[in-house]
């Protein structure tokens, strides 16, 4: 018997149902709760079935608004929904059960950031529950306790600095196993604890290398102990000079005692390791992208004991279908055939299992998203078989033999921070990508947070944002995720070391355009409106103006083709990326400049790979202080420079005014550029009016050069483009999709803007 399943959401394209949990009952139903969004509001809907035969929809959510995150477990004969919401102004953990609709409960409130929870049961009926919330400058994990009809003190199931994230649950006969990740002084690793009504036990480490270590998911061993399955990124460096991860599945196993690292039949491949998840997620010639969620990997148990890592694999990685493609693998961890993954579907679905169900006569319990065409659509559920029989061949790691492994974060360029003084003011130079995406994106990975580490502890940038797509192709960016954006952004906010901006990007195409019309959008003081332009009220680029007009948001366009309208709110342009150099490709930037747009040059990575600042392009911004207030003064003052990855210091004046002024000049334009850079300098380029007049030869990693032009009366533009020895590497051969050579070879100063006047 094959797959069985049955659609449980209203027939509605794209992702505006979300993120299904999954659990069944003593009867055998199956109960599914989900995230449905629906225009400017969030809601929790439950659905149970048995036999083929649905029950009633329900809104689990007493409120519409912001709620998200749900999760659901079934404890003797109640089945429990957990999740996260605000409620005036405060957020909440909430839990409600479904199968009598009772009253709502809230478990936690605060005033800070309450989320990721998870919910479970034990063998006694009780159910247990976790989320995280920020404590002071510290996300730490708590968790309640239902017995019976009272729900027990909140307990602080973290130990120790750091912050503290994704609590997954496991049942067992007294109590749960719960597991966490922990980032630490720019290191991430996992532990487990055992936690009972009476006590929390001491926390055992599980994460077996240096590298991050992330997303854990655990179920029963059957014998008191537990199975855990998680993933763990490795650095790499490719020879033309990317910059990526190299995902692999790993597993252990704790007796109560001491963790048992899995070994497969492949000796040589290192302890705990199941499989390898490059296919999609690290290019071999290049990279097309793959929906979130492919680095989790996912473990169940079957009744008769054996155990089975699940995981997912990019159906064809030469394509990027910005939906479905997805091929669902399982490899058994005991028993026969250990070492062998066969194909469990090939609907390319999205899906969820839940460690906590059996697997009982080789049928797997579901939940997912289902795939039609270049769409996810609705949530349906059901069951798979899952069997031995006929292993796939997968494509062997050494098809990726070409990335090596790199140590990051690599040595400072300038042994102390570069400075310049302008009018009596001193700024500083300070680093920064304000455009990386993650798996709330159509067609990316990575986590909010686990972007800002990477960011801060990996690539060692001073400022960044996470810009995830309000609408890209059938993905939603529902309210109740971007509060999740913000809070997160306002946590990685430490003002003096590192800035996180709150932000999104307002994703605009239309069918008859020649290319897409995209904006990313900063949001200083973090009141961030949504308009997608899916919706009515932001349906074309000039509601979106006029709505925007009205907050104090910072926007700029990207790609090679894109067209504006006035708008006080449009601050800059993205020079370059890890798709493309754009300023070299087309006419479009300077063709806005000579139309009068004053635009500060930038440069990011708009990487879907998790690898900001690494990512091919960087905005260097001379600032007073590294503090929101003061890149914003500089962006504005359009006192910055873009580079496509190389950290080069760039300094271009006119009359003593730096880059992004304006100024006034009788006869000859003198422009004096200063240079810095950890290589060669080769050429220095001045290009006015978008067309270069003049170029000198360095031939030192250092230099002050200038330039005099006399243009015509009137007003001109002025940047020069800084060119460096390339380094040795395998050339690129074209443009590699999403990838990007890590530090690249030009830098470009912001604009000056010179009104010449008779004499």
């Amino acid at each position: 018997m094959g797959r069985l399943q049955i659609r449980l959401s209203e027939h509605r394209r794209g992702h505006v149902d979300k993120d299904p949990a999954l659990t069944v009952d003593s009867s055998g139903r199956f109960w599914v709760a989900w995230h449905g969004y629906r225009p400017k509001e969030d809601r929790i809907l439950v659905r149970s079935f048995k036999d083929q035969r649905r029950g009633s929809l329900l809104p689990v959510s007493e409120e519409a608004g912001i709620n998200f995150q749900p999760r659901i477990a079934c404890g003797g004969d109640a089945v429990w929904v957990v999740w996260c919401a605000v409620r005036e102004g405060q957020w909440c953990v909430l839990a409600r059960s479904a199968d009598e609709m009772g009253e709502v409960v809230r478990l936690a409130e605060a005033d800070a950031s309450l989320a990721f929870p998870n919910v479970t049961s034990d063998g006694e009926g009780r159910i247990w529950a976790v989320w995280t919330a920020l404590v002071g400058r510290r996300r730490r994990v708590f968790g309640r306790c239902l017995d019976g009809d009272r729900w027990a003190e909140v307990v602080d199931l973290s130990l120790g600095g750091g912050d503290h994230y994704r609590p997954v649950l496991c049942g067992h006969a007294g109590g749960a196993w719960v597991a966490y990740q922990t980032l630490r002084n720019g290191a991430c690793d996992l532990f487990l604890r055992k936690w009972t009504p009476d006590v929390v036990g001491r926390p055992e480490k599980f994460s077996l290398t240096d590298d991050w270590e992330l997303f854990p998911r655990l179920c029963p061993d059957g014998s008191g102990g537990v199975w855990a399955t998680w993933a763990v990124t490795r650095d790499v460096i490719h020879p033309k000079g990317f910059v990526d991860h190299k995902v692999e599945a790993m597993a252990s196993h704790f007796d109560g005692r001491s963790w048992t690292p899995y070994r497969g039949p492949d000796r040589t491949m290192p302890e705990g390791y199941v499989a390898h998840l490059y296919d999609g997620l690290l290019g071999r010639e290049h990279y097309m992208g793959f929906v979130g969620w492919r680095r989790r990997p996912q473990i169940v148990r079957e009744t008769d004991g054996d155990v089975w890592v699940l995981y997912e694999r990019k159906e064809d990685e030469l394509v990027n279908r910005h939906g479905p493609d997805a091929l669902f693998y399982a490899r058994p961890l005991t028993g026969r055939n250990q070492g062998r993954s066969r194909e469990v579907d090939g609907a390319v679905h999205a899906y969820t299992v839940n460690g906590d169900l059996p697997v009982v006569d080789g049928r797997l319990p579901f939940a997912a998203q289902i795939s039609e065409g270049r769409y996810y659509a609705d949530i349906c559920a059901g069951s798979l078989p899952l069997d031995r029989a006929q292993p796939v061949e997968e494509r062997p790691a050494s098809a990726w033999r070409s990335w090596r492994p790199i140590r990051l974060p690599e040595p400072h360029v300038f042994n102390r921070r570069p400075e310049i003084e302008v009018k009596g003011k001193t700024y500083k130079l300070y680093w920064g990508d304000l455009h990386c995406h993650g798996n709330l994106s159509g067609d990316a990975e990575g986590e909010i947070d686990e972007n800002y580490a990477y960011g801060r502890y990996k690539a060692r940038l001073d400022f960044m944002a996470v810009t995830d797509n309000d609408a890209l192709y059938d993905n939603i960016l529902t309210p109740s995720e971007l509060e999740l954006i913000l809070a997160e952004a306002d946590h990685f906010d430490d003002p003096g070391r590192f800035v996180a901006v709150p932000a999104y990007e307002r994703t605009y195409r239309k069918e008859s355009e020649s290319g897409p019309n995209h904006r990313i959008m900063l949001f200083p003081d973090g009141a961030v409106p949504l308009y997608h332009f899916t919706e009515s009220d932001a349906d074309t680029l000039e509601k979106w103006v006029a709505v925007m007009e009205r907050t104090r948001t910072f926007t700029f366009p990207h790609h090679p083709t894109w067209w504006v309208i006035p708008s006080s709110r449009l601050g800059g342009v993205e020079l370059c990326s890890c798709w493309d150099i754009y300023i070299q490709m087309r006419d479009t930037i300077p063709e806005a400049l000579r139309q009068g747009y004053r635009l500060a040059f930038m440069g990011n990575s708009d990487s879907h790979r998790i690898v900001p600042g690494m990512g091919g392009a960087l905005t260097g911004v001379w600032a007073e202080a590294l503090t929101r207030e003061a890149l914003f003064e500089a962006l504005w003052a359009r006192r910055c420079f873009a580079t496509n990855g190389a950290r080069v210091m760039l300094d271009v004046r006119v009359n003593g005014m730096p880059m992004g002024s304006e100024v006034e000049v009788a006869g000859q334009v003198r422009l004096i550029c200063s240079v810095q850079a950890s290589r060669m300098v080769q050429e220095v380029a001045l290009f006015r009016d978008g067309e270069q007049v003049q170029e000198q030869w360095v031939g030192k990693q250092q230099a002050i050069l200038r330039f005099e032009d006399e243009p015509g009366v009137g007003e001109h533009f002025y940047y020069v483009e800084v060119r460096l020895k390339p380094l040795r590497r395998v050339p690129m051969g074209g443009r590699c999709g999403n990838l990007q050579v890590a530090q690249g070879d030009f830098a470009w100063s912001s604009p000056i803007w010179v009104k010449r006047r008779r004499l």
